[in-house]
């Protein structure tokens, strides 16, 4: 965050400088992070947005599965500025993420999770979970729970801690209850 911070002090910022800064230069575990969160915030009711998010998540799943671990952002995206001041005031909120994200996450804590071949198991069900999405877009909660599950997965692959994203696998699961529960409830 220093480094963000640093950056801040300039007039005009780079989104791609952002990215360097925070060392997500390429990482696509950070990036499904972030679709897990557009999925949990209220963009998720956007009609189609699901489904569009839910692709681009299978998507990425698919590549790590493949072993491709980074990509390049879009040159027209990496190159958009902001101003310092902007991104002075987003670090604060950064900071505050981190530091929560620091509180729940404990590097090398069931450890084993987080490894191959079990790591490969858990980017196919990521993987399973966007291509479900489009058929879910109709259940309300679904999206946000199954957004919540990525991102929770994504961040236990991220910083190594098994148990986060058990989490995010419990999720998974609850999330997995509720069209069965519509189903059953609509044939009884």
């Amino acid at each position: 965050m220093q480094h963000v911070a640093e950056a801040a002090r300039s007039p005009r910022v780079a989104i791609s400088d952002v990215m360097r800064a925070l060392g997500l230069a390429g990482g696509l575990l950070p990036v499904l992070m972030v679709l897990g969160l557009v999925l949990v915030s209220p963009l998720s009711g956007v009609p189609l947005l699901s489904s569009a998010v839910g692709l681009s998540i299978a998507v990425i799943a698919g590549r790590m599965l493949m072993g491709q671990q980074s990509t390049r952002l879009p040159e027209m995206l990496a190159r958009c500025e902001m101003t310092g001041r902007k991104l002075e005031r987003t670090v604060g909120l950064m900071l505050r993420l981190a530091r929560f994200v620091d509180r729940i996450t404990m590097s090398g804590r069931m450890r084993w999770l987080t490894v191959p071949p079990v790591e490969k198991v858990v980017l196919a069900l990521v993987m399973g979970i966007g291509l479900v999405m489009p058929l879910m877009e109709f259940v309300p909660l679904s999206s946000s729970l199954l957004g919540a599950a990525v991102m929770f997965m994504a961040l236990g692959l991220l910083v190594q801690d098994g148990l986060v994203l058990l989490l995010g696998l419990a999720i998974a699961s609850g999330a997995a209850l509720i069209p069965i529960t519509a189903i059953s409830t609509m044939a009884g």
